[in-house]
């Protein structure tokens, strides 16, 4: 097992464009968002990588990391986020934990095939909603007329506010325009299975 830890790194020029906003508003926004701690952002616009404030990720390769590159072997990936609750103290108020130890399972056996397992956990609680927000979650989901249902996800938007298609908070650290770039080649993504399937390692929709 190799192990690698990441800093996140924004090129600003790179993330206005993503974000359909020019560089100057990108900066003033992050300049006043975080309480003007980074002056440099509208004093120096000659700096072009900014380095936020925020958890980076810890990457753990099992198997011949070179196989990660290799478009003839398979490779098993799984993006995690941190649970301090469930991971760390063992918690079943959610299901976090099991989502690891599933996708570490499916990266082992990837690697015994000859491939590469690819484990990327990131140090954003709760998809960055914080402990407190997910407390708060938790508690509204426990108490809700009928117990724990796949509408759990709502809770969090009553919370912070966010998209009432997918029921995600404003505040989900997913947002694509700041995620890195994935490698150009097939993966199998892992989640917790919803149902039994018959392949080893998993599908995509199961």
């Amino acid at each position: 097992v190799t192990k690698a830890a990441i800093e996140p790194v924004w090129y600003l020029p790179g993330i206005a464009q993503r974000l359909g906003v020019t560089e100057s508003d990108l900066r003033r926004a992050l300049f006043e968002q975080t309480g003007g701690m980074f002056p440099e952002l509208v004093t120096r616009p000659d700096l072009h990588v900014f380095l936020p404030p925020i958890g980076g990720a810890t990457v753990y390769v099992v198997g011949d990391p070179a196989a990660i590159t290799d478009p003839t072997k398979p490779l098993a990936v799984r993006v995690h986020d941190e649970c301090n609750g469930s991971d760390v103290f063992g918690s079943d108020i959610c299901t976090c934990r099991p989502y690891l130890v599933h996708g570490i399972e499916a990266c082992v056996q990837t690697a015994q095939e000859g491939g590469a397992g690819v484990i990327v956990y990131w140090r954003k609680e709760g998809r960055a909603l914080g402990e407190v927000t997910k407390f708060l979650v938790y508690n509204a989901r426990k108490r809700q007329e009928g117990g724990r249902s796949r509408r759990c996800l709502l809770c969090a938007n009553r919370m912070r506010g966010g998209c009432p298609r997918y029921a995600l908070p404003r505040t989900n650290a997913r947002c694509l325009a700041l995620a890195g770039h994935y490698p150009h080649r097939s993966l199998h993504f892992h989640e917790q299975p919803k149902i039994r399937c018959r392949h080893p390692i998993g599908h995509r929709n199961c």
